[in-house]
């Protein structure tokens, strides 16, 4: 794993994996939250990620701010101009049942499990309807040591299964991390990518991989007690997944003037 950028482009015999979150469109375009235009905002994170020329996108959670299906639709038109299969998860701040109706449809599938060459992508879904913190399902702790054996794979989740260090986010994590970690525990599963926390954070776990990525809205400063707003511009996580089962990870921002 590296956090720098590839300066030579995309390997050829890599499939290239781009995790953005947190995008928290708002019902109507053009409403400033905590600085950031998120419409803008994702535009330009977006226009970036087009450019890195990714075999998929994995959107992790957070992807409206209230679940508005007006804020659904916007997000389908921005997404869809990637032209690439995007593969969404919903957040504490989306409508499940809102987000497969408005959301889902044509490139962009919510889906729990997608194959890609070598490798599998899985997504887990760490919601409860109505609280801010997570949980993975008890049948899909179950299910999970099966699935991820077979063949290299990433998981991704909103909710991380263990503190990152600000206690204000932790404060809303996910309440049996410690067994999600427990069931990937001895599988082929090479990284775990979260959303949630608006701020960059990586932790081994073993043989495991913890990532969180910036979100593509309003960032947060990392290890504080209470939420603080952080200058650092919006951005992506990226991957690159080799055919031996390697692979290599990144974040990229994009320069972006915030508003208000």
């Amino acid at each position: 794993m590296t956090n720098g950028s590839p300066n030579d482009g995309k390997p050829m015999q890599a499939r290239r994996v781009i995790q953005i979150t947190d995008c928290h469109l708002e019902e109507e375009a053009g409403r400033i939250k905590r600085g950031c235009d998120p419409d803008a905002s994702l535009a330009a994170v977006l226009d970036e990620a087009g450019r890195w020329r990714p075999d998929a996108v994995v959107a992790t959670g957070d992807l409206t701010d209230e679940g508005e299906p007006a804020a659904y639709d916007r997000l389908r038109t921005h997404l869809s101009a990637l032209g690439v299969p995007v593969y969404a998860i919903p957040g504490n701040h989306d409508h499940r049942e809102r987000m497969q109706r408005f959301l889902c449809g044509g490139s962009i599938r919510c889906v729990d499990e997608v194959a890609l060459d070598g490798w599998r992508l899985l997504l887990l879904d760490s919601t409860i309807p109505g609280e801010p913190g997570g949980r993975i399902d008890d049948a899909a702790l179950a299910a999970l040591p099966a699935r991820a054996a077979e063949r290299p794979n990433l998981v991704f989740v909103h909710h991380p299964p263990i503190g990152v260090e600000s206690p204000w986010i932790d404060a809303m994590g996910m309440a049996n991390g410690e067994a999600l970690l427990a069931a990937l525990g001895g599988t082929a599963t090479r990284a775990i990518a979260c959303g949630h926390v608006h701020h960059v954070y990586t932790a081994g776990r073993g043989a495991l991989q913890v990532l969180t990525a910036p979100a593509t809205s309003f960032q947060a400063r990392p290890r504080r007690t209470e939420f603080q707003l952080d200058t650092l511009a919006p951005g992506f996580r990226w991957f690159d997944l080799y055919p031996d089962g390697s692979w290599r990870s990144g974040v990229r921002r994009v320069a972006l003037a915030h508003t208000g």
